[in-house]
């Protein structure tokens, strides 16, 4: 929710993703199917880029050859499509993980 009023919580996301605890949440479906924000997916590849152990695939999947970096630029060519607009995405997130609307 925090790329909705993004760059307003982007300290609180920068805090968010230095805890350690971090990794344990994230997993490649949630990431590709809720992270839609330009700038928010800038600052995961600056992360990835720079070195950070972010984990943002689960334990099973396999990405080969393909780098995650890869993987966030093809997902910022996909953004124009109708289902990954922000208030499309935010009603899926809801109704997923909280039966909501």
């Amino acid at each position: 929710l925090m790329q909705y009023r993004w760059p307003l919580f982007r300290p609180a996301f920068q805090r968010l993703v230095q805890d350690p605890s971090f990794s344990r949440f994230f997993s490649y479906p949630d990431f590709f199917l809720y992270v839609i924000n330009v700038d928010m997916l800038e600052e995961f590849m600056f992360m990835v880029n720079t070195g950070s152990e972010l984990d943002l695939l689960p334990k099973d999947e396999v990405i080969g050859n393909v780098s995650l970096s890869a993987m966030i630029l093809h997902h910022v060519a996909s953004l124009s499509k109708p289902h990954l607009a922000l208030d499309n995405v935010l009603a899926k997130f809801f109704v997923h993980h909280y039966n909501i609307l």
